[in-house]
């Protein structure tokens, strides 16, 4: 009988598995970007005729909700970072894989999992500052302070061409 290392091992890939994650994939991406087709333009109308406070209000609200959505993601990755650390290798024991795959085991595992550990605070980090300094410029660009109170002076009107 021959012994195999694990360096030798191949994690087979799982056909059913790839199938469901391409198809799920797919119905996400056209989902996502007929939305995007459909809803932007609605969207740019809607602020273009809304008042500038609510405006801006609907801005902060996505960009709040676009950096905290990286949020979830970050800790699934701080998770996976964590168990590959564990458990010192890559796939993890009983993961399906979409293609064949040759484990990574060891020190490379656990450098790995360090990498996707300090990804995933980085990116935390990332997502919770976003959406708390977003805001608070937003309010600076648009609060009444921030306005211009006197006119430009003579000369920076001569600095550019005036378009027709």
């Amino acid at each position: 009988m021959e012994v195999i290392a694990m360096s030798e091992e191949i994690v087979r890939a799982d056909r059913s598995y790839r199938r469901k994650f391409f198809t799920w994939h797919a119905i996400f991406t056209l989902l996502g970007a007929a939305v995007i087709v459909s809803g932007l333009p609605w969207l740019e109308e809607y602020l273009r005729q809304a008042n500038p406070k609510t405006a801006a209000g609907i801005l902060k609200g996505w960009f709040i909700f676009a950096f905290l959505s990286i949020i979830p993601i970050a800790l699934y990755m701080l998770s996976l970072g964590r168990k590959v650390i564990t458990h010192e290798r890559i796939p993890l024991p009983g993961a399906k894989v979409i293609i064949d795959t040759r484990p990574i085991v060891g020190q490379k595992a656990r450098l790995r999992g360090r990498v996707l550990v300090g990804i995933s605070l980085l990116l935390i980090a990332l997502g919770l500052s976003g959406a708390l300094f977003t805001p608070y410029m937003l309010d600076k660009i648009t609060s009444e302070e921030a306005k211009i109170k006197r006119p430009a002076h003579p000369l920076q009107e001569t600095a550019l061409p005036r378009s027709p």
